[in-house]
């Protein structure tokens, strides 16, 4: 076997420890995706490629492009050491071991993964300790980032991000991102929309929370000065020299105060985005409409009630002038009038939702009717609610695409059961009236408390509709989750 090319071994180790799931960015394969499976088949093959590499200098030289094409880190205080290496040259090479690396996680602070000191934050997440401009060539980014520190009660804060993070991002991967997933951090939509103008080559987007002001310049400093324990922590993180060494920590610091964005040389807004057909939002945003999105297929996001947001009743009826006060109560029937008088069909003030979205996940108190008139192609329709709803409206409109709806009631049996059943109810009247033309299932999912049937009234008159109805406990990761994720 010492006589074999080195092209045939390489063949032979690549297929010994590819794992194709790790690099699907189509639509089904990210919907569907397992990400605790993933993550652990990537583990099983990086063992296996660590164990080939054990047996000889010539098996390593081999292998060593494949040993670093995907990095998970969970730990911090393995940063600093990956760092290195993924800076250093190989013999052999012209370029760092970081060129090697084409996705990267980094999960840091969740249950599973506890030992984390958010305080780190400051000192380099705005270029992710360095990782991001160690790997300019990453097609997948995935970075979970959970604040973990002896205050525990600081961990549903999410972190702050500076602009310097975007500016990195778009100067260094940008053109060849095609999967970035960001969590557990507040954000300027502003300076991700800039960011996302490079992107031409994503393909699915989930991002954090929004924030809409802060000091750019340090906006961690900003935070803390709304704490009685501020000083305390800032000298902390002056201090918080342990894990990289000072010429790092002074990188780190220039990235911080000098990163500038690439030069754009695309057109002005809306900026297209021709490939993206996942995005998934913390928060919703007006600025979702500076975008042109024309594969855009799912979209999940939260929604909360809010007069004179976008999807405000008064708002959405009175297109033509978003800023006009709005008027508390409207009739069902002057309301059914007004939509029928809308201008642009299916519009808001800010602009129309993109026809080829088909899968829609929303976490809101928005009435399910309201939801469909905007989106007048989606099959698949996940609705969560929130609890907070305050209106009921009744169908005005059919709705000839949709097949599957699923109600996800974020409660238990004792508090929001009848909250639950009203909307199902609802749904069944609709299908009644001929407003859901083609509803063929719908799903009952349940969050917390019994999940072993389904009423039998609701049962019962499902199967006089020709509809299949179930039930299932919702267990992973959901919207309302996604600071909190494990």
């Amino acid at each position: 076997m010492s006589h074999l090319p080195s092209e045939l071994y390489s063949l032979i180790f690549r297929f010994a420890t590819w794992v194709p799931e790790a690099w699907y960015t189509s639509f089904e394969a990210v919907n569907e995706e397992n990400r605790d499976t993933v993550i652990q088949l990537i583990h099983n093959a990086s063992h296996t490629k660590v164990a080939i590499s054990a047996v000889s200098k010539y098996f390593h030289t081999i292998i060593e492009p494949f040993l670093y094409e995907t990095v998970v880190i969970s730990r911090f205080q393995v940063i600093p050491s990956i760092l290195k290496l993924l800076r250093s040259v190989p013999n052999g090479y012209t370029k760092p071991r970081g060129h090697m690396c084409h996705r990267l996680d980094v999960y840091l602070g969740t249950r599973r993964n506890p030992v984390y000191l958010g305080e780190a934050w400051s000192q380099g997440g705005h270029t992710l300790w360095g990782l991001i401009p160690a790997c300019p060539r990453l097609e997948i980014l995935v970075a979970r980032v959970k604040y973990s520190g002896p205050d525990q009660r600081r961990r549903e804060v999410p972190h702050p991000t500076y602009s310097a993070l975007w500016k990195t991002i778009s100067t260094y991967c940008a053109h060849t991102l095609r999967r970035l997933e960001i969590y557990n951090l507040s954000i300027r939509m502003s300076q991700v929309e800039m960011m996302l103008r490079y992107m031409t080559n994503l393909e699915a987007l989930t991002t954090g929370k929004w924030v809409y002001q802060w000091n750019e310049a340090d906006p961690t400093r900003q935070m803390l000065s709304w704490s009685r324990r501020a000083p305390k922590r800032v000298r902390f993180y002056e201090v918080l020299g342990r894990w990289f060494d000072d010429d790092i920590r002074r990188e780190f610091l220039s990235t911080k105060r000098h990163a500038s964005w690439p030069p754009y040389t695309g057109g002005p807004a809306p900026y297209l985005l021709p490939k993206l057909h996942t995005l998934f939002l913390n928060e919703f945003s007006e600025r979702f409409f500076e975008f042109q999105l024309p594969m855009l297929r799912s979209l999940s996001t939260i929604v909360v009630w809010n007069e004179g947001i976008i999807w405000n009743t008064n708002a959405v009826l009175k297109p033509c002038n978003p800023d006009a006060p709005a008027r508390h109560h409207i009739n069902a029937h002057e309301r059914e009038n007004n939509f029928y008088k809308n201008p642009v069909p299916h519009s808001t003030p800010f602009g129309v939702f993109p026809s080829t979205i088909t899968h829609l996940n929303i976490f809101s108190d928005i009435h399910i009717a309201k939801i469909l008139y905007f989106f007048p192609n989606i099959t698949d329709l996940t609705w969560q609610d929130n609890g907070m709803r305050k209106e009921i409206l009744p169908f005005w409109k059919p709705h000839n695409a949709l097949q599957c709806i699923t109600l996800v009631l974020y409660g238990g049996w004792t508090s929001s059961t009848l909250m639950f059943l009203s909307p199902l109810q609802e749904v069944l009247n609709a299908v009644k009236d001929g407003w859901l033309l083609c509803l063929s299932e719908i799903v009952l999912g349940w969050r917390y408390g019994s999940v072993d049937s389904i009423p039998s009234p609701f049962k019962e008159e499902c199967e006089e509709l020709g509809i299949k109805i179930s039930v299932t406990r919702v267990t992973e990761a959901t919207l309302v989750d996604l600071h909190s994720w494990s």
